[in-house]
Protein backbone atom coordinates (compact mmCIF):
# COMPACT_ATOMS: atom_id res chain seq x y z
CA UNK A 1 0.00 0.00 0.00
CA UNK A 2 1.34 3.42 -0.94
CA UNK A 3 2.73 5.24 2.07
CA UNK A 4 1.79 8.79 2.81
CA UNK A 5 4.40 11.44 2.06
CA UNK A 6 2.43 14.48 3.09
CA UNK A 7 3.31 16.78 5.94
CA UNK A 8 1.85 16.16 9.40
CA UNK A 9 -1.70 17.40 9.93
CA UNK A 10 -2.78 17.59 13.57
CA UNK A 11 -6.40 16.43 13.65
CA UNK A 12 -8.72 17.69 16.38
CA UNK A 13 -11.16 15.02 17.57
CA UNK A 14 -13.54 14.59 20.50
CA UNK A 15 -10.85 13.26 22.78
CA UNK A 16 -8.48 16.04 21.70
CA UNK A 17 -6.05 13.40 20.39
CA UNK A 18 -4.19 14.36 17.24
CA UNK A 19 -2.67 12.29 14.44
CA UNK A 20 1.08 12.67 14.60
CA UNK A 21 4.32 11.64 12.91
CA UNK A 22 3.44 12.26 9.29
CA UNK A 23 0.17 10.45 9.74
CA UNK A 24 -2.50 11.77 7.42
CA UNK A 25 -2.97 8.03 6.91
CA UNK A 26 -2.66 6.58 10.43
CA UNK A 27 -3.32 2.99 9.34
CA UNK A 28 -0.79 2.33 6.55
CA UNK A 29 1.87 0.97 8.91
CA UNK A 30 -0.64 -1.06 10.93
CA UNK A 31 -2.60 -2.98 8.29
CA UNK A 32 -1.83 -6.71 8.28
CA UNK A 33 0.73 -6.45 11.06
CA UNK A 34 0.61 -7.91 14.56
CA UNK A 35 0.42 -4.47 16.14
CA UNK A 36 -2.34 -4.84 18.70
CA UNK A 37 -5.32 -2.54 18.21
CA UNK A 38 -7.71 -1.91 21.10
CA UNK A 39 -11.44 -1.43 20.61
CA UNK A 40 -14.00 -1.84 23.37
CA UNK A 41 -11.27 -3.10 25.70
CA UNK A 42 -10.46 -6.04 23.41
CA UNK A 43 -7.46 -6.78 21.20
CA UNK A 44 -7.63 -6.90 17.41
CA UNK A 45 -5.47 -6.78 14.29
CA UNK A 46 -6.23 -4.23 11.59
CA UNK A 47 -6.55 -6.17 8.32
CA UNK A 48 -8.17 -3.72 5.91
CA UNK A 49 -9.46 -0.17 5.59
CA UNK A 50 -10.84 2.34 3.14
CA UNK A 51 -12.04 5.94 3.31
CA UNK A 52 -15.01 5.11 5.52
CA UNK A 53 -14.31 1.86 7.42
CA UNK A 54 -11.60 -0.22 9.09
CA UNK A 55 -11.79 -4.00 9.40
CA UNK A 56 -10.56 -5.54 12.64
CA UNK A 57 -9.85 -9.25 13.16
CA UNK A 58 -10.06 -10.63 16.68
CA UNK A 59 -6.54 -11.39 17.91
CA UNK A 60 -7.72 -14.74 19.25
CA UNK A 61 -10.63 -17.11 18.71
CA UNK A 62 -13.72 -16.26 20.75
CA UNK A 63 -14.89 -19.87 21.01
CA UNK A 64 -15.12 -23.15 19.11
CA UNK A 65 -17.75 -24.75 16.90
CA UNK A 66 -18.49 -27.50 14.43
CA UNK A 67 -19.84 -26.54 11.01
CA UNK A 68 -22.38 -29.33 10.56
CA UNK A 69 -24.59 -29.43 13.65
CA UNK A 70 -23.57 -25.93 14.78
CA UNK A 71 -23.13 -22.54 13.13
CA UNK A 72 -19.82 -20.71 13.73
CA UNK A 73 -21.27 -17.43 12.40
CA UNK A 74 -24.12 -17.63 14.92
CA UNK A 75 -21.57 -18.42 17.61
CA UNK A 76 -19.61 -15.30 16.65
CA UNK A 77 -22.67 -13.11 16.81
CA UNK A 78 -23.75 -14.58 20.15
CA UNK A 79 -20.34 -13.61 21.47
CA UNK A 80 -20.78 -10.15 19.90
CA UNK A 81 -24.18 -9.73 21.57
CA UNK A 82 -22.85 -10.76 24.97
CA UNK A 83 -19.40 -9.17 24.96
CA UNK A 84 -19.41 -6.00 22.85
CA UNK A 85 -20.86 -3.04 24.73
CA UNK A 86 -23.92 -1.19 23.50
CA UNK A 87 -21.86 1.96 22.98
CA UNK A 88 -19.28 0.12 20.89
CA UNK A 89 -22.01 -1.47 18.76
CA UNK A 90 -23.10 1.98 17.59
CA UNK A 91 -19.79 2.31 15.75
CA UNK A 92 -19.93 -1.11 14.06
CA UNK A 93 -20.69 -1.05 10.35
CA UNK A 94 -23.27 -3.69 9.44
CA UNK A 95 -25.18 -6.08 11.65
CA UNK A 96 -22.36 -7.53 13.72
CA UNK A 97 -19.40 -9.84 13.26
CA UNK A 98 -18.44 -12.12 10.39
CA UNK A 99 -16.00 -14.86 9.45
CA UNK A 100 -13.33 -14.20 6.83
CA UNK A 101 -13.45 -15.54 3.28
CA UNK A 102 -10.67 -17.25 1.34
CA UNK A 103 -10.13 -14.06 -0.65
CA UNK A 104 -9.82 -11.94 2.49
CA UNK A 105 -7.21 -14.32 3.89
CA UNK A 106 -5.30 -14.22 0.60
CA UNK A 107 -5.33 -10.45 0.93
CA UNK A 108 -3.69 -10.75 4.33
CA UNK A 109 -1.14 -13.23 2.97
CA UNK A 110 -0.47 -11.08 -0.08
CA UNK A 111 0.16 -14.24 -2.06
CA UNK A 112 -1.53 -17.07 -3.94
CA UNK A 113 1.16 -19.50 -2.74
CA UNK A 114 -0.54 -22.17 -0.64
CA UNK A 115 2.52 -22.33 1.63
CA UNK A 116 2.48 -18.58 2.34
CA UNK A 117 2.15 -17.64 5.99
CA UNK A 118 1.27 -14.57 8.02
CA UNK A 119 1.74 -13.93 11.72
CA UNK A 120 -1.59 -12.08 11.66
CA UNK A 121 -3.31 -15.40 10.96
CA UNK A 122 -1.69 -17.19 13.89
CA UNK A 123 -3.52 -17.66 17.17
CA UNK A 124 -3.53 -19.72 20.35
CA UNK A 125 -5.37 -23.01 20.74
CA UNK A 126 -8.88 -22.04 21.86
CA UNK A 127 -10.47 -23.73 24.86
CA UNK A 128 -12.37 -26.81 23.74
CA UNK A 129 -10.29 -27.45 20.62
CA UNK A 130 -7.27 -29.66 20.00
CA UNK A 131 -5.62 -27.35 17.48
CA UNK A 132 -5.31 -23.62 16.77
CA UNK A 133 -7.18 -24.10 13.48
CA UNK A 134 -10.08 -21.70 12.78
CA UNK A 135 -12.97 -21.65 10.34
CA UNK A 136 -13.53 -19.45 7.33
CA UNK A 137 -16.98 -18.91 5.84
CA UNK A 138 -15.92 -20.17 2.37
CA UNK A 139 -16.63 -23.68 1.12
CA UNK A 140 -13.61 -25.81 0.29
CA UNK A 141 -12.25 -25.46 -3.22
CA UNK A 142 -11.56 -29.16 -3.77
CA UNK A 143 -13.89 -30.54 -1.09
CA UNK A 144 -17.04 -28.49 -1.62
CA UNK A 145 -18.79 -30.34 1.21
CA UNK A 146 -16.14 -29.02 3.61
CA UNK A 147 -15.12 -25.54 4.71
CA UNK A 148 -11.88 -23.62 4.25
CA UNK A 149 -9.72 -23.17 7.35
CA UNK A 150 -6.64 -21.38 8.62
CA UNK A 151 -3.93 -23.24 10.52
CA UNK A 152 -3.42 -20.92 13.46
CA UNK A 153 -0.19 -22.59 14.51
CA UNK A 154 1.56 -21.64 11.26
CA UNK A 155 -0.61 -18.91 9.76
CA UNK A 156 -1.32 -20.94 6.61
CA UNK A 157 -4.51 -20.98 4.56
CA UNK A 158 -6.02 -24.38 3.74
CA UNK A 159 -8.60 -23.65 1.06
CA UNK A 160 -9.17 -27.25 -0.06
CA UNK A 161 -11.79 -27.81 2.65
CA UNK A 162 -11.93 -29.54 6.03
CA UNK A 163 -14.74 -31.79 7.19
CA UNK A 164 -17.54 -29.88 8.92
CA UNK A 165 -17.62 -32.30 11.86
CA UNK A 166 -14.32 -30.91 13.17
CA UNK A 167 -14.32 -28.70 16.25
CA UNK A 168 -12.30 -25.62 15.24
CA UNK A 169 -11.94 -22.09 16.47
CA UNK A 170 -14.29 -19.20 15.72
CA UNK A 171 -12.23 -16.08 14.99
CA UNK A 172 -14.50 -13.27 13.79
CA UNK A 173 -13.94 -9.80 12.38
CA UNK A 174 -15.94 -6.59 12.39
CA UNK A 175 -15.96 -3.27 10.53
CA UNK A 176 -15.90 0.09 12.25
CA UNK A 177 -17.50 3.18 10.76
CA UNK A 178 -14.72 5.78 10.76
CA UNK A 179 -17.23 8.58 11.08
CA UNK A 180 -18.22 7.22 14.50
CA UNK A 181 -14.81 6.58 16.07
CA UNK A 182 -11.58 8.38 16.80
CA UNK A 183 -8.16 6.75 16.76
CA UNK A 184 -5.34 7.42 19.22
CA UNK A 185 -2.10 6.77 17.35
CA UNK A 186 -0.09 6.47 20.56
CA UNK A 187 -2.18 3.83 22.34
CA UNK A 188 -3.51 2.32 19.06
CA UNK A 189 -7.04 2.59 20.42
CA UNK A 190 -10.35 3.23 18.68
CA UNK A 191 -12.85 5.13 20.83
CA UNK A 192 -16.48 5.73 19.99
CA UNK A 193 -17.03 9.42 19.21
CA UNK A 194 -17.24 11.35 15.95
CA UNK A 195 -15.25 14.35 14.87
CA UNK A 196 -16.34 17.81 15.91
CA UNK A 197 -16.48 20.91 13.79
CA UNK A 198 -15.23 24.27 15.03
CA UNK A 199 -16.00 27.81 13.96
CA UNK A 200 -13.98 28.83 10.93
CA UNK A 201 -11.53 31.60 11.90
CA UNK A 202 -10.78 34.65 9.78
CA UNK A 203 -7.89 33.70 7.52
CA UNK A 204 -5.30 35.62 5.59
CA UNK A 205 -5.49 35.22 1.77
CA UNK A 206 -2.57 32.76 1.84
CA UNK A 207 -4.10 30.67 4.62
CA UNK A 208 -7.49 30.83 2.93
CA UNK A 209 -5.97 29.25 -0.19
CA UNK A 210 -4.43 26.52 1.91
CA UNK A 211 -7.71 25.89 3.72
CA UNK A 212 -9.33 24.84 0.44
CA UNK A 213 -7.08 21.78 0.25
CA UNK A 214 -8.63 18.62 1.69
CA UNK A 215 -7.06 15.20 2.35
CA UNK A 216 -8.59 11.75 2.71
CA UNK A 217 -7.20 9.13 5.07
CA UNK A 218 -5.09 7.66 2.27
CA UNK A 219 -3.20 10.93 1.88
CA UNK A 220 -4.81 11.96 -1.42
CA UNK A 221 -5.51 15.68 -1.63
CA UNK A 222 -8.45 17.50 -3.17
CA UNK A 223 -8.92 21.11 -4.27
CA UNK A 224 -12.16 22.07 -2.56
CA UNK A 225 -14.47 20.11 -0.29
CA UNK A 226 -14.98 16.51 -1.52
CA UNK A 227 -18.51 15.35 -2.28
CA UNK A 228 -17.85 11.60 -1.96
CA UNK A 229 -18.83 10.01 1.35
CA UNK A 230 -15.89 9.54 3.70
CA UNK A 231 -13.64 11.02 6.38
CA UNK A 232 -11.43 13.97 5.39
CA UNK A 233 -8.91 16.40 6.84
CA UNK A 234 -9.15 20.15 6.24
CA UNK A 235 -7.37 22.98 8.02
CA UNK A 236 -6.27 20.68 10.85
CA UNK A 237 -9.80 19.35 11.42
CA UNK A 238 -11.42 15.97 10.80
CA UNK A 239 -14.72 16.13 8.89
CA UNK A 240 -17.24 13.49 7.84
CA UNK A 241 -18.91 13.83 4.44
CA UNK A 242 -22.18 11.85 4.38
Amino acid sequence: MKKNIFKTLAVTVLSAVSLTAWAVDPYADLVNTTTEITFDGKLWYLIDYDASTVTLLSKECVGVSRYDTQDPVAHANTWYTNNITATAKTAVNGSGMFLLTIEQVKGILGSEDKEATSDVLKCSVPTGAEFATWWLCSSGLTNSSGMAIVLGSSGKLRSDGASKDNVFGVRPALKLDLSKVTFDTESKTFTVGSATSVATPTLSPADAAKSNIWYDLNGRHYQGKPTMQGVYINNHQKYVVK
